[in-house]
């Protein structure tokens, strides 16, 4: 079988009626959707006693999310994770595995610094409805609404920028700074 189109929405093979789904996944390892939902969560070592230890978690699916901490975490050690979003209404407790983990230094405000970056695979799939609420609270850009923002504001909580809003609020604050705007 032979590739008629290198375009994933005109991709077809040769002869037989490939689902849409299977020839995406050539182009992406993810199963799910993923959504931009940044906030603070509890969690803890599922099965020790250790008590509960902060994080971020961003990055959400049906099947994992990515979970930001100070903390080091072994691979494949089953963690608890507990979401209070109260702004937002989201509320939900998953067990997961650790697949991978990144060192990443990261500075969220002036007390929160993250060290590691760890995907997490869920046992169990999120609930829609959980997914639901998670999609609708990922806002769009806070300037243009540009529902690609990605680049989240240090002193607004879920509060998303695209990238071209970011800079020119940076180079506003800058002007600001410097004497030189007039507005």
């Amino acid at each position: 079988m032979a590739l008629l189109s290198s375009n994933p929405s005109e991709l077809q093979m040769a002869g037989s009626a490939v689902p849409e789904a299977d020839l995406l996944r050539h182009y992406t390892r993810r199963k799910h959707p993923r959504f931009n939902f940044l906030g603070g969560c509890d969690w803890d070592f599922f099965t020790s006693p250790s008590g509960g230890k902060s994080g971020i978690i961003d990055n959400v699916s049906q099947g994992g999310c990515l979970l930001r901490t100070d903390e080091t975490i072994d691979h494949r050690r089953w963690v608890r994770i507990l979401v209070k979003e109260a702004r937002h209404n989201i509320w939900f407790t998953s067990v997961g595995r650790i697949m991978r983990r990144e060192d990443k230094m990261e500075s969220w405000d002036q007390h929160g610094i993250t060290l590691y970056r760890y995907g997490i695979e869920f046992v169990h799939p999120l609930n829609q409805l959980i997914l639901e609420q998670i999609k609708d609270s990922c806002s769009a850009c806070a300037s243009c609404g540009d529902p690609s923002a990605t680049i989240p504001d240090l002193f607004q909580p879920n509060t998303l920028y695209c990238v071209l809003c970011h800079l020119r609020k940076a180079c506003h604050n800058l002007l600001v700074q410097d004497g030189l705007d007039s507005a």
